[in-house]
């Protein structure tokens, strides 16, 4: 046993960096590398498939000067200003363009650099390598790492918290160094990538915070006067350089913040859900079970036993920091304030609100806090070795921790399956969330591009009971519109799935649901014209194309639908009309062209 010990010892040693990032690169490839097989999902389709602009590279400056636009134009993405995660994306389609691998591999690369920066951390903090290198494995393995892994979107948590690990290990190194010329580089560099950070993804205003908290966990208050002094000389450029963000945020949006107090009753619901979120977010951590995509809490459901037992977590927690030596207290103290402050921006203050009083506790939030939770847990392993002196405990506490992260493999690898396509995503999403009726919704169009009709109609009506009840709740306020929206969709999409069943009548009611709640959507009466044309309902179908073109006399579209409706009514007259005035406004288009062409040679085979 002692041998072996030892020769642990040896092996921990001599390990490099580079042995080190060899050794993270294996076990990443390992639990993530089968995601490369995996396909676009849900947000991948708006930010990348989705995006208008992805595949210019000639805009890079105007990406800067405007926030990002993406296809439907939908006002939650109205504040989305990330210009560095747009000219990443635009590298990425440049090399990859539409096959999904490329973007899997980016993420895994980026998740393991991430680790890699976590083991520098903890290193440079507890000077322990080899539980530096534990930390770095949890956090590479961890299975609530899954949803920012998986999801090409999730590109937006690992390239932001990979900018602010690097500015994290400028500003340790600039506080460490003998030499006043490299320690200016070093500050101006951790600078440099907390810009970089905060124009690739809002959440990373808290670095000021965090730099701070780092610094005060340090004071000691003998001399704190002094102290503090030199604090604040070395955070303030943090915060010029965050106002200034604000300032150039709200030129080009118009405002840096979105409206999070607008609603006074909902923000004191959403504050009171703040210990019930932590104490999820504490237990999927410890144990990591029952993970899925879209987590959420009602903020109805508030109860004080949330917040009783967020106390009593807090006070166990601070109780066992009191045991630790002073250097160790201190590092345990800074991994709670990461944990506690990189959380802040998505606690709900600023609303994330699903539906109606379900709000967002996405598992993804937890990305860049795990710095946090490791530094805590490693600096307490640390602890227990300096002050358990039971024979073989650091083997037996190595052991330990072994074992556990291979359980957090399997789990991983077991919990990225789900990432490998929408049906299996949100069918694993309403085994917790049944009553989303978001993913409901998102849950049936992925059986509508499956061609399983019959689920999808199944998963559209209990959106649609969802989204009744919704409404019906919000009557009488600015969120019953929001509801009548989704309803109005449900209903659209419904028709698509009755096509796709050649069940035309029932598409043209639900057609017709649609037309109740906005009878000005003249799209609809093209669809319900094609519908009765499948149905061989000619009069009825020119009646409903006409429809559309007292709106717009120029839709070549309808036009030709229009034309056809008259040539399988045999009023060559009148389909010939039709398809010269189509020539008249596109005289390019060579099908009508086409078309007249062979109507005036059948009717000349016909005289003859």
């Amino acid at each position: 046993m002692q041998n072996i010990t030892l020769r642990i010892n040896a092996f921990f040693e001599s390990l490099t960096s580079l042995k080190v990032f060899l050794i993270l690169l294996a076990l990443g490839a390992v639990a993530y590398l089968q995601t490369m097989w995996y396909s676009f999902v849900h947000d991948d389709f708006v930010f990348i498939v989705g995006n208008p602009d992805i595949g210019r590279l000639d805009d890079l400056k105007e990406v800067f000067l405007r926030s990002s636009r993406f296809e439907g134009g939908s006002p939650i993405v109205n504040l989305y200003y990330r210009p560095i995660l747009d000219i990443v994306y635009k590298i990425q389609y440049y090399l990859f363009g539409s096959y999904p691998s490329g973007y899997h591999l980016t993420n895994v690369f980026l998740h393991i650099f991430n680790s890699f920066f976590i083991f520098w951390i903890v290193r440079f903090l507890l000077k322990e390598k080899k539980i530096a290198l534990i930390g770095a494995t949890l956090f590479l393995l961890h299975p609530v790492q899954t949803e920012s892994v998986c999801a090409i979107a999730g590109i937006s948590n690992l390239l932001m918290t990979l900018f602010c690990l690097l500015g994290f290990v400028f500003y340790l190194r600039s506080g460490n160094c003998s030499t006043r010329t490299k320690r200016s580089w070093l500050y101006m560099g951790s600078i440099l990538f907390f810009v970089l950070s905060l124009f690739t993804k809002e959440r990373a205003i808290v670095f000021p915070l965090l730099i701070l908290c780092y610094e005060f966990c340090r004071v000691n208050f003998k001399v704190r006067l002094r102290q503090i002094k030199e604090i604040g000389f070395r955070c303030v450029a943090f915060f010029v350089v965050l106002l200034g963000y604000f300032k150039f945020r709200s030129i080009v949006l118009g405002k840096s913040l979105p409206d999070f107090a607008s609603n006074t009753q909902e923000l004191w619901l959403r504050i009171a859900s703040i210990p019930e979120t932590l104490l999820v977010y504490f237990g999927i951590l410890v144990f990591p079970s029952n993970l899925h995509y879209y987590r959420s809490q009602d903020i109805l459901l508030y109860s004080v036993f949330s917040t009783l037992g967020l106390i009593a977590v807090l006070l166990l927690l601070l109780y066992v920091v009191k045991f630790f030596f002073k250097e160790e207290r201190q590092i345990a103290l800074f991994g709670l304030g990461w944990f506690f402050i990189s959380l802040l921006p998505v606690l709900n203050i600023v609303p994330l609100i699903n539906e109606y009083s379900i709000i967002l506790t996405s598992e993804h939030f937890l990305y860049f806090s795990f710095l946090g939770f490791v530094l805590f847990l490693m600096t307490l392993l640390k602890v227990l070795q300096q002050r358990i002196f039971l024979r073989n405990f650091r083997g037996i506490s190595y052991g330990f921790f072994i074992a556990i992260l291979l359980i957090f493999s399997v789990l991983t690898i077991h919990q990225s399956r789900y990432w490998r396509g929408e049906i299996p995503l949100f069918k694993r999403t309403l085994q917790f969330e049944e009553n989303l009726g978001r993913v409901r919704i998102l849950l049936a169009r992925a059986y509508y591009f499956d061609h399983s009709y019959d689920k999808a109609i199944i998963e559209y009506q209990r959106a649609l009971k969802i989204m009744q009840e919704y409404m019906m709740k919000a009557a009488g306020t600015k969120a019953e519109s929001f509801y009548l929206n989704f309803i109005k969709e449900i209903h659209f999409d419904l028709a698509h799935c009755y096509e796709g069943k050649k069940d035309f009548e029932r598409s043209i009611e639900e057609y017709r649901q649609v037309l109740a709640i906005d009878p000005n959507d003249f799209k609809i009466y093209t669809n319900i014209g094609v519908s009765y044309f499948h149905m061989k309902d000619f009069d009825n179908a020119i009646l409903y194309f006409n429809k559309t073109l007292e709106a717009d006399p120029a839709n070549i579209g309808v036009l030709n639908n229009l034309a056809f409706c008259y040539m399988e009514k045999n009023d060559l007259l009148k389909a010939k009309e039709i398809l010269e005035e189509i020539s008249r406004i596109d005289s390019s288009s060579e099908l009508p062209q086409d078309r007249l062409k062979k109507m005036m040679d059948s009717q000349k085979r016909e005289k003859k």
